[in-house]
């Protein structure tokens, strides 16, 4: 007993190292395997032969037609076995064409025995390939459309054997278009008619009705009336512009082209919501007429001045009203008199009973501000502003060094300088070298193979067999021992 269970654990200690073995072990794959891959088995198995095809027989139009022209179709065989002579019906229908000639394409050595056979006086030949082609005539009668025409082959060798049609040939008949303005074709209108025009048309086939698009349209009828019932918020139809409590009021316009209605008594409409402006008498009034909203006035003031024998003012060009008014500025005393004359308005202040002619020179005098003429007495008259042109440059600015632009009075000569800066720019203190550029090494990461799970667990699962196999055996060990000690009792 002793010596069976020392094989049998021995037996299943070779099982486990050998499952431990085999779950260490990488995969075999097909490259392990020298040559390449495993290849599949070959299949033993015989072929099944592919049935053969009978002859067969396809026509093929040549192109469309016209009443009263020709048409072709093409006769084809194909998978029929050599013959001696060829048997042809053609197919089609007689009160559309009639039969014009039939003449056979291959081979050359062919005859016509009678109406509808072919035949050879040697050996059988192969007849697959463009047979026949069968040129009919388009009766006048025709109408435009796609008819089909076939023809029915039968082949003789040794015995007679009827080909296979496959499919007819369908002829298209055209139509000789006739084209003419027609507005009772269906389809024909282009555009419905109009305030502003009357309804345009295709022209169309007297033959068969078809409508071309590409041709000039036509038009036919008469032009819709106006429809004077759109409600159009625009200066064009602007009746009242309102006010600030009245609402605007404009003209009716047409729907269809937007002509204003030239029905000025009855076709107009209030913008509801849409009031018109403040009534001021002009820029000058403060209060608005219609409401009494206040405005800040815009008083413009005129260039010329009037003057008592205190003051001066200007007067506002709208309503008169008087602007900057200001006290007399005296100019200097003239010697001989008591004679002032005010150096912005002009205006002469005399004290005295014997007063002094004054005679002006034709030389302007100026300071940087205005030009006037003097007087011998130290009077001045005709004061007003210098009166600037565009000005000249005299240097042109450089990077370092400004530049010279005089400007000069028009009416006194009177020079004004005027310095253009340096177009030099200052250095950008924040211009700092680059730093070099470290490059960067590239990081292969290797991807480690995985154990063979499966093994694995198959090694766990023979393991645990193998200690309760153990167990087992030494459970009946130990109850085959006790057996012979309860008989010895007995």
């Amino acid at each position: 007993m002793k010596k069976l269970i020392c094989a049998f654990m021995v037996t299943m200690l070779i099982l486990v190292l050998s499952v431990a073995v085999f779950a260490t072990s990488e995969p075999t794959t097909d490259s392990d395997i020298p040559g390449g891959s495993v290849s599949e088995p070959i299949s033993t198995e015989p072929s099944i032969p592919e049935p053969t095809t009978p002859g067969t027989v396809t026509c093929v139009p040549g192109g469309v037609g016209l009443p009263g022209q020709t048409v072709t179709v093409i006769v084809s065989v194909g998978g029929n076995t050599p013959a001696r002579a060829v048997q042809y019906t053609p197919v089609f229908d007689s009160t559309l064409f009639a039969l014009e000639s039939v003449s056979c394409l291959s081979p050359d050595s062919w005859e016509m025995a009678d109406t509808h056979t072919f035949f050879l006086s040697t050996a059988p030949v192969n007849i697959n390939g463009d047979l026949l082609i069968l040129t009919l005539r388009v009766l006048e009668s025709t109408q435009p459309g796609s008819y089909m025409v076939s023809c029915n082959l039968v082949a003789f060798a040794d015995t007679e054997v009827a080909l296979q049609t496959v499919a007819a040939a369908t002829v298209v008949i055209e139509c000789p278009h006739s084209f003419v303005q027609d507005p009772l074709v269906e389809g024909a209108l282009a555009s419905p008619a109009t305030c502003t025009q009357p309804a345009l048309y295709y022209q169309s086939c007297s033959l068969c009705g078809k409508v071309d698009t590409a041709l000039e349209t036509f038009a036919f009828g008469e032009s819709l009336p106006h429809t004077f019932d759109a409600q159009v918020i625009a200066p064009e139809y602007l009746k009242d512009a309102g006010t600030c409590s009245r609402q605007q009021v404009y003209y009716l316009s047409c729907s269809s082209c937007g002509l204003c209605s030239p029905n000025v008594d009855t076709d107009f409409f209030e913008a509801k919501d849409y009031f018109g402006e403040h009534v001021y008498d002009n820029d000058c009034d403060q209060y608005c007429n219609e409401c009494g909203r206040f405005q800040q006035a815009k008083h413009i003031a005129g260039t010329e001045w009037f003057s008592n024998g205190q003051e001066h003012w200007h007067k506002c060009i709208t309503c008169g009203v008087n602007m900057d008014v200001q006290k007399h500025q005296p100019g200097p005393m003239s010697a001989g008199d008591r004679t002032q004359v005010c150096t912005v308005c002009q205006y002469v202040m005399d004290d005295s009973e014997d007063q002094h002619i004054c005679s002006y020179d034709d030389q302007w005098h100026s300071n940087d501000s205005n030009h006037w003429r003097e007087c011998e007495c130290g009077k001045v008259a005709n004061m007003s502003a210098h009166q600037w042109d565009n000005g000249a440059t005299v240097t042109q600015p450089t990077a370092d060094k400004e530049g010279l632009m005089i400007y000069t009075c028009t009416v006194c000569q009177h020079e004004r300088k005027q310095y253009i800066p340096a177009t030099g720019e200052p250095e950008n203190p924040t211009d700092y070298p680059s730093l070099p550029t470290i490059p960067s090494q590239p990081t292969t990461v290797e991807k480690s193979s995985g154990a063979n799970w499966p093994a694995i667990i198959l090694g766990i699962l023979l393991a645990i067999s193998l200690i309760a196999n153990g167990v087992l055996v030494y459970l009946l060990y130990q109850v085959s021992r006790r057996r012979p000690q309860r008989r010895r009792k007995v």
